[in-house]
């Protein structure tokens, strides 16, 4: 987890600096702390990630320029 945030850490000075080279880094480089945290755990991260978007899927809203998603009310 430590290394994860380092990682979204360098992401958040990425984006903030908007070097796109270091954003695609650091977005490379969480996915595998998240990849080596799941093996960790006995998880399997697609499995994680489906069971996410099965919870999510079915919402409406619009994506904002912020990359927020805002449900609909």
């Amino acid at each position: 987890m430590v290394k994860t945030l380092e990682e979204v850490h360098e992401l958040y000075e990425a984006i903030d600096k908007d070097d796109r080279e270091a954003m695609a880094d650091a977005y490379g480089d969480i996915l595998v702390t998240l990849i080596m945290g799941c093996a960790c755990a006995d998880l399997d991260l697609v499995e994680c990630l489906a069971g996410a978007y099965n919870e999510i899927k079915d919402r409406s809203g619009t994506m904002g320029p912020d990359g927020i998603f805002y449900k609909d009310k």
